[in-house]
């Protein structure tokens, strides 16, 4: 049976960033068709596999073993949309600090999966998801001018992880299939 499956960074937002994301939410649920992304499922995409056999999850976690880095600290902020502002269907926050760390990171995931999984095309974009827009977007743009510089908190990356989703009719349900911790070497980034 086919897993769905993808590389990530667990989220948790705290104090006042938390606070905000939730308020963004409410905002956005009583403005606009959405689908707000849980807070347990915030999560930053290091990178999306999709479904595979389920022979191919231990060959792609076996690979994920092999990549290192550092931890590292990435700072949250500002909103902004995709594919615009004009015309969101996606609602993120931004990653300020830590932007260059996460590519690195991603550059070390996307070595270890070669020869496992399709190369990935697309660019990569730091960003954590937070809701998805369905029909009109009436009200996103008030949205995202308030918030668009507002500063969400810091994150302490200290582990990247493989994870399985299952889509169900109330959004999905993820779980951890492995957690590959970072170590410092030496200031290194080994594989970035």
């Amino acid at each position: 049976m086919p897993v769905r499956c993808f590389v990530a960074v667990d989220v948790r937002l705290e104090g006042d960033g938390l606070k905000t994301y939730r308020a963004i939410r409410n905002a956005l649920e009583t403005n606009l068709r959405v689908k707000p992304v849980e807070e347990e499922n915030l999560h930053l995409t290091l990178r999306f596999i999709g479904e595979v056999e389920e022979g191919a999850v231990s060959r792609i976690s076996d690979a994920l073993r092999t990549v290192r880095y550092h931890p590292f600290t990435a700072s949250l902020r500002g909103l902004g949309a995709f594919p615009s502002p004009s015309n969101p269907r996606v609602l993120w926050i931004g990653v300020e600090e830590g932007e260059d760390d996460l590519r690195k990171l991603r550059d070390g995931v996307e070595r270890a999966l070669r020869g496992i999984v399709p190369r990935e095309d697309e660019g990569f974009a730091a960003h954590l998801t937070i809701a998805r827009v369905k029909g009109r977007p009436h009200g996103a743009m008030d949205v995202l001018k308030e918030y668009g510089d507002y500063d969400f908190g810091r994150l302490n990356v200290a582990e990247f992880k493989l994870k399985r989703s299952i889509l169900s009719r109330t959004g999905p349900v993820y779980t951890d299939i492995e957690v590959y911790p970072l170590v410092e070497a030496g200031g290194g980034s080994g594989g970035g």
